[in-house]
């Protein structure tokens, strides 16, 4: 009986040691599976962190493109509007300049157009550049004439202050080289005297006599007044004046 009994509790103790051993090998499976299961999970999950921190990095590699992108653009802006001011400043001179040379124009026109009022219509631009060169000549014969008369006033009053001082004293000549040729450019009837083209380069001075000949036929003589370089003013000698000079006549020296 106590044999049977010990064997009974051998049985159960071996039966025990079989569930015991059965339940730790089954804990064991489940734990192991749970660690792959696990260990699967966290691979997945290192997968997924791998995956986000790739897109992190694109993010961060796109938005530093983005930014160095929009900085690139923001130069380009800077320029693109300094480039805008420059061409409005110079628009704006360009007008001003425009401005100002219509206006010039049109005062250029208005002056043209008062010149023209000034010669007849039916002369061309050719006529009246003549004509004005014409009427800058006849001013120019008018100041010599000018000039003249007022030598004249001046030596008549030298001559009278000498005359005070030696009545009868005869008044003081310059020689001039005889031959010397010249023609009449202008003649003053009014005041009675001519002005030749010929001057003192040509050896001719003052006080000297001349022959004014047409046609090889003398006409009139002359007696020097003003010498210039390169004209000469002289009186008509009414005694001797046959003809009237006129221009166009050639005078001669004695």
């Amino acid at each position: 009986m106590a044999k049977t009994l010990v064997l009974v509790l051998a049985a159960l103790g071996a039966i025990a040691s079989a569930v015991l051993a059965f339940n730790a090998k089954t804990n064991f499976t489940a734990k192991v599976d749970e660690l792959k299961q696990t260990s699967t999970e966290l691979a997945g999950t290192k997968k997924s962190l791998d995956e986000e921190k790739a897109k992190l990095q694109a993010t961060t590699a796109a938005k530093e493109a983005a930014e160095s992108k929009a900085s690139g653009l923001e130069t380009k802006l800077a320029a693109t509007e300094k480039s805008l001011s420059d061409a409005n400043t110079e628009l704006t001179d360009t007008k001003g300049k425009l401005a100002t040379a219509e206006t010039s124009a049109t005062e250029a026109k208005q002056q043209l157009e008062n010149l023209k009022s000034q010669f007849p219509p039916d002369q061309t631009p050719e006529q009246i550049i003549e004509s004005i060169k014409q009427k800058d000549n006849q001013i120019k014969v008018a100041q010599e004439e000018i000039d003249v008369l007022q030598k004249k006033l001046q030596e008549k009053a030298e001559k009278a202050a000498q005359a005070a001082v030696t009545p009868g004293a005869p008044a003081a000549g310059r020689p001039s080289a005889p031959g010397i040729q010249g023609k009449i450019v202008a003649v003053n009837h009014q005041w009675n005297f001519v002005v030749l083209n010929v001057g003192g380069e040509r050896g001719l001075a003052e006080n000297a006599e001349m022959v004014v000949v047409r046609g090889n036929q003398p006409i009139a003589k002359l007696k020097v007044a003003k010498v210039d370089p390169q004209t000469a003013v002289a009186d008509i000698v009414k005694a001797s004046q046959k003809v009237r000079p006129t221009v166009g006549d050639i005078a001669i020296s004695n």
